[in-house]
C-alpha cells in the first residue's frame, strides 16, 4: 500500500522539476535578439571594445551605434562605432 504512494510522490518530484527547467529556459536563458546591422561589423575590435565598456550588452551596443548613425548618416559605420565609444567614455568618466 505505500508503494503506490512512493511511486505518485516521485512522479509528482519529477513533474515539478520539469515544469521548473522549463520555467527556467524560457525566461533566463535566452539570448537577446541583435539588430539587423548586428553581422555587419567592418572592425570587429572596435566592437568588442565598446561591448566590453558595456559590459556584455551587445544589443545595447548596437543601438548606440544606431543612434550616432541616425545622427551623423554621412558618417562612415568605423567612425560611427569610434564615436559612441568616445561619447560612452566621455560621459562615463564625468
Amino acid at each position: 500500500m505505500l508503494e503506490p504512494i512512493i511511486y505518485l510522490a516521485l512522479f509528482g518530484l519529477a513533474g515539478w522539476a520539469i515544469a521548473q527547467l522549463v520555467r527556467w529556459l524560457a525566461t533566463g536563458r535566452r539570448p537577446r535578439s541583435l539588430p539587423p546591422t548586428a553581422g555587419r561589423v567592418k572592425n570587429p575590435a572596435l566592437e568588442r571594445r565598446l561591448v566590453r565598456l558595456l559590459n556584455g550588452d551587445r544589443a545595447a551596443a548596437h543601438r548606440l551605434v544606431e543612434s550616432v548613425q541616425q545622427r551623423y548618416p554621412d558618417r562612415p559605420t568605423a567612425w560611427c562605432w569610434e564615436k559612441a565609444i568616445f561619447d560612452l567614455e566621455r560621459d562615463r568618466f564625468r
